[in-house]
């Protein structure tokens, strides 16, 4: 081998060892993940996102923390997991697009940024996406009035995946939405995943009315400027005069509609944001009544007390606190081949309540009965919308939903030590919000303090049970018998010692 094939088969190995070394490098914030995350709640609530994490060795506690950053490692194996759970190719450009919008974005940046123009926000973009990523080096050209150039560069020994750049392209495409209401256009000529020393994005928009007529306006009021100092100067004044107010009439009427438009876009994006505001308060709103929730339920469950007694306290504190319609908690009878309702709320505002004669079978359940399998597979089932369930497959949970008129529902069994005591049932009667992992997860929660405390209970039940059958012992026995403590007290004597 030559000295100079041999230098290139040196430097190469080097290369590779150095992107190979960098894979462990902390580059990507945990706000990335958190996006898609977030993403998943809303679209793809039945992805257990825990799993996601965990294949990819990253931990809860590390995507609560902005200020942590991830490794490119730990991106790759979250995305091949995630694409494999999601078998959506496209998943990383719709989560790319989801990163403007108002929950991830949050309301007044989200109302801020649509105030501005295309061009200063991706500058603005430019400027903070390192922030997010080590990685890149990111930098903005402007090309016209609806056009910009950006060009992304990877640090020296980085090693990019096709699915990051598919997320920039989407993210690159929705910020022009904030402001012109349509995904940007976006050329992509050059691409590091081709071959290419950097990615070139061209993106271009639409001009909105509203911003059509602004140009307009600052065209007429030039030209009608020029018009008056320049007829002012080199015409009489009976010339300069007529077409003098009708330039000025002009200039004004372009304003004033100039001005309409500006208003009234103004109004949608008030209207759009102030949309988003109220999502965000009842969100606030809901998070603050489930803390409220989880005390008085601690409080609740800390208590032994006879389990029907506990159940009725559990709903009680479920209606008061869930923005649930309906609920109630199942237990299994004691030959476990029924689910039987111990407690509930919602459905006796008439004075009936739910039909006990109607049995939720664990024997040979329907196939694809929600409530049964929830509790026979010990996972959690969550339905949106229960036309999805109209199937005479399963007769007896269709029987339940078209009577009491539940709309979307989520059932989640209640185990202790991998056993199925029951089901914890929510439901709503109309559509208000999609359900989504976070309401499963709340009622997971609850439904293992609920198995706890349905044990401590039976425990303790057992337990009275045991020492009232020892004290009918003790006392029927003839021999004259006491029982003395360590400090010689007598604790207990039966009769014929008496």
């Amino acid at each position: 081998m030559s000295v100079s094939n041999h230098n290139k088969a040196w430097v190469k190995h080097n290369t590779d060892f150095a992107v190979q070394d960098n894979m462990n490098v902390p580059l990507y914030s945990t706000r990335i993940i958190k996006t898609y995350l977030e993403y998943l709640n809303r679209y793809y609530p039945d992805i257990a996102c825990r799993s996601l994490l965990e294949y990819a060795d990253i931990t809860e506690y590390e995507i609560a923390e902005p200020a942590h950053y991830l490794t490119q490692n730990q991106i790759n194996r979250f995305h091949e997991c995630l694409a494999q759970e999601t078998n959506n190719p496209d998943i990383s450009r719709e989560v790319g697009r989801y990163v403007t919008s108002a929950e991830v974005f949050g309301t007044i940046k989200t109302h801020i940024m649509g105030m501005l123009s295309p061009l200063l926000m991706y500058e603005i973009m430019g400027k903070n996406v390192e922030n997010l990523s080590r990685h890149i080096t990111f930098k903005t050209k402007k090309l016209g009035s609806h056009s910009v150039e950006v060009l992304v560069t990877p640090k020296p020994g980085v090693h990019e995946e096709p699915f990051q750049c598919e997320n920039r392209l989407g993210a690159l495409e929705s910020l022009a939405k904030l402001r012109t209401a349509r995904y940007a256009e976006i050329q992509h000529p050059q691409c590091l995943h081709k071959g290419d020393s950097q990615c070139s994005y061209i993106i271009s928009w639409e001009p909105t009315l509203e911003m059509m007529w602004k140009r307009i306006r600052n065209i007429v009021l030039f030209i009608s400027s020029f018009w008056l100092v320049f007829s002012l100067i080199f015409f009489p004044a009976s010339v300069w005069g007529i077409p003098s107010l009708v330039s000025i009439a002009l200039a004004i009427a372009v304003i004033g509609y100039s001005g309409h438009l500006e208003k009234r876009a103004l109004r949608r994006t008030l209207d759009a944001q102030s949309s988003a505001a109220h999502d965000l308060l009842d969100q606030t709103n809901r998070q603050y009544s489930n803390a409220l929730l989880i005390q008085e339920l601690g409080q609740a469950t800390t208590t032994v007390m006879p389990v029907h007694e506990l159940c009725r306290s559990v709903a009680t504190i479920l209606k008061k606190h869930l923005d649930f319609d309906r609920g109630m908690v199942l237990l299994a009878d004691e030959s476990r081949d029924n689910l039987i309702v111990a407690a509930e709320y919602g459905f006796s505002e008439n004075g009936h309540g739910p039909d006990h004669n109607m049995n939720f079978h664990l024997k040979d359940p329907a196939p694809d009965d929600p409530i049964a399998t929830t509790c026979l597979n010990q996972r959690p089932f969550l339905i949106n919308n229960t036309t999805e369930l109209h199937n005479p497959s399963y007769p007896d949970i269709m029987q339940f939903v078209d009577k009491w008129h539940i709309s979307s529902f989520i059932s989640v069994p209640i185990v202790y030590e991998r056993q199925s005591l029951g089901v914890l049932f929510t439901g709503n009667t109309t559509a208000k919000r999609p359900l989504t992992i976070s309401d499963q997860n709340l009622l997971m929660g609850i439904a293992s303090q609920i198995a706890i405390s349905i044990t401590n209970a039976g425990s303790f039940e057992k337990l009275q049970e045991s020492e009232q059958r020892y004290r009918t012992i003790f006392q029927s026995t003839s021999n004259p018998t006491i029982i003395i403590e360590e400090d010689t007290t007598i604790s207990l004597a039966n009769i014929p010692f008496e």
